[in-house]
C-alpha cells in the first residue's frame, strides 16, 4: 500500500508481544541501571508503563495477578497530605527518594519525611492518570485538598509552578556561594511553564473540579505564549516547541476553549505539519526526528481536526525502525528503548493506524492481525477506556454531592 505521497510503506512488523513483555518487565522487575537517574521522576515512569500495558491490551493480566493492586497501593503511598509544615501541599510526590515506603506510610500527618518533601503538579497528574487506567475508584484520593493546593500554584501571569514549599523549606539558607563564588539559584524557586499549566488542567479534569484554576489568567498565559510562526512556547517570548504546543492546545481543549481562544488555527496547523521531515516529526525547526513527537505533534494535529494531512505511512515506518529487539521503542532509530518513548511512540502508532485503517496495517509484513486498536484520548494522553471510566466516576460524585 503506497503512502499519500506514493512512497511504499516499510514492510516491518510491530513487535506487540515484545512490547508487552518490555512494559511488564520494567514495571515489575529490575530495570536497566541507566534508569537510576530517573528515580526522582518514578511516578511518570509508572504512568508510561501502565499506559503501555493498556494500549497493548495486557492490563487485565496485570490486574489478575494482583500486581495492579500493588501498583495502586504504591501510588497511594506517594500521596502528600496537607500539613502546617508543608504549607498545605497536597497531591503526589514523584517517588520515595526522600524516604522509604515504610517511613512514608507510617509518618504522622504533621511530620514530613524531609524538609524538601512536597507534592509535584505533574507527578500528581501522572498518579491520577495511572490510577484511572487501573480502574481505581479514587476513594483514597484527597480531591478537595489537591484542588485547593492548585490555587496556590497558579502565578499572577496565569502559569503554574511545579511545587510549593512550606515554612520548613523557606527557613533553609540557600544563599551560600557556589564553586565559582556566585550565589546558587534558590531551590525554593520552582519552575513554571506550559507543562505545569497542562498538568493543572488535566488534574482538574480528572477530579471534575475546575475551582483550582483561574481560567481567565490561564487563557491569557497561553495567548501570550503564541508565536509568530504559529506554534507555542513554554512561556511568552520563548521558542515554539512541539511539546509546549501540545500542552497549550490540550489545555484549551480540556477547558473547552479551543475554538474561541486559539489565535490562528490554520497557522498553527501549518507549523505542526512542517514538523514532519523525511519520515516522522521533530519538535522544533532544525532538530532531528524523535519518536515521542509522533504523539506530541500528531495529537496536536488531531486536536485541530487535521489528522488527514500528515503522511502516516512514513511515520509508521519511522516508528517501526525505532523498535528494539528486546521490546520497547527508542527516541531514534538504533537507540536504546525507554518507557516514555515506548508509550508515546505506540500512541503515535495508534493515531496513524486510525487513519490508515486495518488494510494499511495488515499490509505490513508479519503484522499481527489481532493487533489491538486501543483508542487514545488526545487531550489527556490516556487510553480512551480510562477516560470513560473517569466520566462514570464524575457522574457518581455528582450524585453524592
Amino acid at each position: 500500500m503506497p503512502s499519500s505521497t506514493g512512497a511504499p510503506i516499510l514492510k516491518a512488523p510491530l513487535g506487540v508481544e515484545k512490547h508487552r513483555k518490555y512494559f511488564d518487565k520494567c514495571l515489575l522487575g529490575p530495570i536497566p541501571h541507566y534508569f537510576a537517574t530517573l528515580e526522582p521522576s518514578r511516578m511518570s515512569l509508572v504512568f508510561f508503563l501502565i499506559g503501555g500495558m493498556a494500549i497493548t491490551d495486557s492490563l487485565e493480566s496485570l490486574k489478575a495477578s494482583g500486581a495492579g493492586t500493588a501498583v495502586a497501593d504504591w501510588i497511594y503511598m506517594m500521596q502528600v497530605e496537607p500539613t502546617s509544615e508543608n504549607g498545605g501541599a497536597a497531591g503526589f510526590r514523584s517517588s520515595s527518594v526522600l524516604g522509604c515506603g515504610e517511613q512514608i506510610s507510617s509518618a504522622s500527618s504533621d511530620s514530613p519525611i524531609h524538609t524538601l518533601d512536597t507534592s509535584h503538579i505533574t507527578m500528581t497528574y501522572c498518579a491520577l492518570a495511572a490510577l484511572a487506567i487501573l480502574g481505581d475508584d479514587f476513594s483514597r484520593v484527597n480531591r478537595a485538598a489537591i484542588v485547593q493546593h492548585l490555587r496556590s500554584l497558579q502565578r499572577e501571569d496565569g502559569s503554574f509552578q511545579a511545587v510549593s514549599y512550606g515554612p520548613g523549606m523557606k527557613a533553609l539558607d540557600f544563599t551560600a556561594p557556589g564553586p565559582d563564588g556566585q550565589p546558587l539559584p534558590g531551590i525554593g524557586d520552582s519552575e513554571y511553564d506550559m507543562r505545569f499549566l497542562f498538568s493543572a488542567c488535566a488534574v482538574s479534569w480528572l477530579l471534575d473540579d475546575w475551582s483550582g484554576i483561574d481560567q481567565v489568567r490561564a487563557l491569557e498565559y497561553i495567548r501570550q505564549s503564541y508565536n509568530y510562526d504559529g506554534g507555542f512556547g513554554q512561556g511568552p517570548f520563548l521558542e515554539s516547541h512541539g511539546g509546549s504546543t501540545f500542552c497549550a492546545l490540550a489545555s484549551l481543549s480540556l477547558m473547552g476553549k479551543l475554538d474561541e481562544a486559539l489565535p490562528d488555527r490554520d497557522h498553527t496547523i501549518q507549523w505542526l505539519i512542517h514538523r514532519q521531515l523525511e519520515l516522522s516529526y521533530n519538535g522544533r525547526p532544525h532538530k532531528d526526528e524523535d519518536s515521542c513527537y509522533s504523539f506530541w505533534v500528531g495529537s496536536s494535529i488531531e486536536l485541530l481536526e487535521s489528522g488527514h494531512l500528515p503522511d502516516h505511512a512514513k511515520i509508521m515506518t519511522y516508528l517501526s525502525k525505532c523498535q528494539s529487539v528486546i521490546g520497547g521503542l527508542s527516541s531514534s532509530m538504533g537507540g536504546s528503548p525507554d518507557p516514555i518513548h515506548s508509550y508515546l511512540g505506540l500512541c503515535g502508532w495508534h493515531l496513524c493506524q486510525k487513519h490508515l485503517g486495518s488494510a494499511g496495517v495488515e499490509n505490513l509484513d508479519d503484522a499481527p492481525a489481532d493487533f489491538p486498536l486501543i483508542s487514545i484520548d488526545t487531550s489527556l494522553d490516556m487510553p480512551l477506556h480510562s477516560v470513560e471510566h473517569m466520566k462514570k466516576l464524575h457522574a457518581q460524585w455528582k450524585k453524592q454531592d
